[in-house]
């Protein structure tokens, strides 16, 4: 069996399985809540809260904020839409949603250039920076895009960019968040970095690398 067999047969045999566990945890939490049951809510999450909170606080807790916990159960009466992380053993994610009863890969490991997104945006211009020069083009704003029309121009470019962009893939965190608004979004990196896109066309363009 090749590689991107396993790989899919992988994500499929997860997610065929995923429905009917998720519906009895969503079921089991309602419940708990509905009971004021700590124990059972201790249970459902994960380890963290239990190394925060112990049987006799979360019961206190929930004793003292009967608002709180009739708020929660009252925002969790219907499921409209699921998603999932599915985490692999390399740290490859694929992100999902069921959607009319059947589950789509929202965004993977595998780089499509795509600019929908600023994430989506960002990782296409990495990707295309190993010398997709017509994919790279796609990633920048017009006034660049016609600047370096000619691929000798924009492969000289490219060469001056490398070590910046190759500085922004190790920096890069699995999951960035950017900061958007409008049609301007900006992701901090730490150290002062920030790399800043723009909407155009109706994709997302990077324009800088500060």
């Amino acid at each position: 069996m090749s590689v991107r067999r396993v790989i899919f047969g992988l994500s499929i045999v997860g997610v065929a399985c995923a429905p009917a566990p998720l519906d009895d945890s969503i079921a089991a939490y309602r419940e708990a809540l509905s009971s004021l049951d700590a124990e059972r809510l201790l249970a459902l999450h994960g380890p963290g809260l239990a190394a925060e909170l112990d049987e006799e606080r979360l019961e206190h807790f929930l004793d003292e904020n009967p608002s709180t916990v009739a708020r929660a159960w009252a925002q969790t009466s219907s499921v409209s839409v699921v998603r999932a992380t599915v985490e692999f053993a390399s740290g490859a994610r694929l992100h999902l949603s069921r959607r009319d009863g059947r589950w789509q890969v929202d965004d993977g490991p595998l780089v499509l250039p795509r600019l929908d997104s600023p994430a989506a945006a960002l990782r296409t211009f990495i990707f295309a920076s190993r010398g997709h020069l017509g994919m790279f083009r796609s990633t920048l704003p017009s006034e660049a895009r016609v600047r370096f029309r000619s691929d000798a121009a924009l492969a000289r470019r490219l060469t001056e960019l490398r070590p910046s962009i190759q500085a922004l893939a190790e920096a890069l965190p699995p999951e960035p968040v950017f900061l958007v608004e409008g049609d301007e979004a900006r992701l901090a990196l730490g150290e002062g970095r920030v790399v800043r896109l723009r909407r155009e066309e109706g994709g997302w363009r990077v324009l800088d690398l500060e």
